[in-house]
């Protein structure tokens, strides 16, 4: 279909833009708007990626994202003693997002299958979620039931830990989430839910 083809360029197109930097904003709101429409239309191949990306790209309208490494900060000079900071609803949504995310995700893991430390053991047994590379781990159960615990643990403590204003520690916990995320997507098909999340890092870090 000669329409559905011209659709997926212009998206690509936008995006290429929003990646380099020129009229950001505008482009922001067009990416939004297009994936938000491509992933409404593919509704039954979404997971909780896809909406983390739409989040990231929604929350992208209302921040700088141009005033830096970009081809609109190229087109016009700083002006002297430009703040290097912003603060604003939507700097403290972008921040509060991920730590809602998290603690209510340690919320729902509150059950007998991830209390006892099994999820990764079922999990990397399934054809349909685990890679071949997978089934090398199942025979070391204390290590998945280790990393089993190690997430919950992390996913309670880490969001707490990246509202601390020292910039070594925040930019450490957002590693520890990118590692995590990227760890699943190395072993079980989750899709763009290994990457997604770990994008959204990046925005966070100092």
């Amino acid at each position: 279909d000669v329409y559905l083809l011209l659709l997926f360029l212009f998206h690509a197109i936008v995006a290429l833009s929003l990646l380099l930097g020129y009229r950001t904003r505008l482009s922001c709101l067009l990416a939004w708007y297009l994936t938000v429409s491509l992933q409404e239309r593919c509704f039954m191949a979404n997971n909780g990626g896809d909406r983390i990306l739409a989040t990231i790209l929604f929350w992208g309208m209302f921040l700088p994202w141009g005033e830096r490494l970009s081809i609109d900060s190229l087109a016009r000079k700083e002006e002297p003693g430009e703040p290097s900071e912003v603060r604003s609803a939507a700097t403290a949504i972008l921040v509060g997002q991920p730590i809602l995310v998290y603690l209510i995700s340690v919320f729902h893991k509150v059950e007998p299958t991830w209390l006892r430390g099994e999820v990764l053991h079922y999990a990397l047994q399934s054809d349909f979620y685990a890679y071949p590379m997978a089934f090398f781990l199942l025979p070391y159960p204390a290590l998945l039931r280790g990393r089993t615990y190690l997430t919950i643990a992390w996913e309670l403590i880490g969001p707490i830990l990246l509202l601390s204003s020292r910039p070594a520690v925040r930019t450490l916990v957002c590693l520890g989430f990118i590692l995590m995320h990227l760890c699943f997507g190395l072993f079980l098909r989750i899709g763009i839910f290994a990457f997604s999340p770990a994008l959204y890092m990046l925005a966070l870090l100092p």
